[in-house]
């Protein structure tokens, strides 16, 4: 049997943030739910002591982190669809080939912009910067000068994202057709279609390996994303031991 491929999940949740996330902050979320269940009248998100509306708001961000982690490596699957052939045929929606990929992309891109949104917020919470609408960018302002380190790494996150963001950018922006992603390859079976015939296999292989490289590029982006924002969390778990106190 083959060893089963860490996830991007699973890269995530590695360190000394979630073990002590997992220690202090799941326990009381799995009380408050039995209590719920237990009483009619509780209302999860509105009772509780003022501890305890700490560790439910946490949660519900630490869960959208989680959850956009895990829609990243979704949108990756159909990325890395082993035969764009068949696309039409799978996928009857899309006007082309292209028109796939580009949605996907795009998808991509702005899950990776909410990745940093939804750590801005985790990060407004456990520092207590008291922003009115937190993001990645506006919690840096705050902190550079007291925590040097997370800064160095917050500024390599959101130096890696603006060049992402860039990219649909000048996609909507700029009157181009394709993302930057797909700029390597040609759609030789969208342009044979046009012509009401079957792409030759060589010209076929050639977009495939194309669109291979793209995937694992892109593979390699999100690993980059996901260890940056574990590595923020890690260096932040003296101020999470502080928060749940």
């Amino acid at each position: 049997m083959s060893e089963q491929k860490e996830t991007f999940r699973d890269t995530l949740l590695k360190g000394e943030f979630v073990d002590v996330y997992f220690k202090q902050v799941v326990p009381v979320i799995n009380e408050c739910f039995s209590r719920a269940l237990k009483t009619k009248e509780y209302d999860f998100f509105l009772e509780g002591d003022e501890k305890e509306q700490k560790i439910k708001k946490l949660f519900n961000y630490f869960n959208q982190l989680n959850n956009v982690v895990e829609d990243l490596e979704k949108t990756l699957v159909f990325i890395k669809i082993p035969d764009h052939s068949k696309i039409s045929e799978s996928f009857p929606e899309f006007e082309n080939t292209e028109t796939y990929y580009n949605y996907f992309i795009e998808n991509y891109i702005i899950r990776i912009n909410s990745l940093s949104d939804i750590l801005g917020k985790i990060l407004n919470l456990l520092y207590m910067t008291e922003i009115d609408k937190p993001n990645l960018y506006l919690f840096r302002n705050k902190i550079h000068k007291e925590f040097p380190e997370l800064n160095t790494k917050i500024l390599a996150l959101a130096e890696k994202i603006k060049i992402t963001k860039d990219k649909r950018h000048e996609k909507l922006h700029e009157g181009s057709t394709e993302f930057e992603y797909l700029k390597s390859v040609v759609f030789w079976n969208d342009l044979h279609t046009l012509m009401k015939e079957e792409a030759p296999a060589i010209l076929k292989k050639t977009t495939q390996e194309g669109l291979d490289q793209m995937a694992k590029n892109i593979s390699a982006e999100i690993e980059e994303y996901v260890i940056l924002v574990r590595d923020i969390l890690n260096i932040s778990v003296v101020k999470l031991n502080e928060y749940l106190v």
